[in-house]
């Protein structure tokens, strides 16, 4: 990791350990999934929580959620965000790649309209929803899903990888997934690959 040294300065944010919540990018699903993440951070006194704001959102939707609580947004800085964070929450998508290229241990989060859920779960089958377990074929992070997505279980996962073992576990399985996924430089040998092909390509 490589983190900015002024990200905290620049939030005013304490020297306590970072959890940073990526609650989505859509309204609907942060009116979800952001008022059960803030929930957990009441548990967790000892850690900072921040959350990874967009600027396409006002900064009222985001405080009407987390109401009086001392949760700071991080405006489009994801990637600093992790680089600084300790633990992660993240809700289902690519961003759970990105906290596992990061290398921070996360909890995996999804909850959405009921019945689209059932039907896209009878339509697909696959055990899982988040990329980091597909891509692994196998349980490396959590993932909280609909009824099970709730305050008590979110702390009791996140006590997990604030540190012991599991913490160090997920870890491990990091950089088998880094390496499945190409290891350091991937992006540079990719777009070194495709310029290549270009070139011959418009050579014919």
């Amino acid at each position: 990791k490589f983190p900015n040294p002024t990200f905290r300065a620049d939030l005013q944010l304490s020297e306590k350990p970072l959890v940073a919540l990526l609650p989505g990018s859509r309204k609907q699903e942060i009116k979800s999934i952001l008022p059960v993440m803030a929930g957990c951070a009441d548990r967790f006194p000892d850690y900072e929580f921040v959350i990874a704001g967009m600027s396409t959102h006002e900064n009222e939707f985001y405080e009407s959620i987390i109401a009086e609580r001392k949760i700071k947004i991080a405006w489009d800085r994801t990637y600093d965000l992790l680089e600084n964070a300790h633990a992660a929450l993240v809700t289902s998508g690519t961003a759970t790649i990105e906290t596992a290229i990061h290398r921070v241990p996360q909890v995996v989060c999804y909850k959405g309209n009921y019945l689209s859920y059932l039907l896209v779960k009878n339509l697909v089958d696959i055990d899982f929803i988040s990329m980091v377990n597909l891509i692994m074929g196998k349980k490396v992070v959590t993932e909280l899903i609909q009824n099970d997505f709730t305050i008590e279980n979110l702390t009791h996962e996140l006590q997990q990888i604030v540190e012991g073992i599991p913490r160090t576990e997920q870890l491990k399985q990091y950089d088998e997934l880094i390496q499945h996924l190409g290891g350091p430089g991937a992006s540079n040998r990719a777009a070194k690959r495709m310029i290549k092909y270009l070139h011959a390509t418009r050579s014919l």
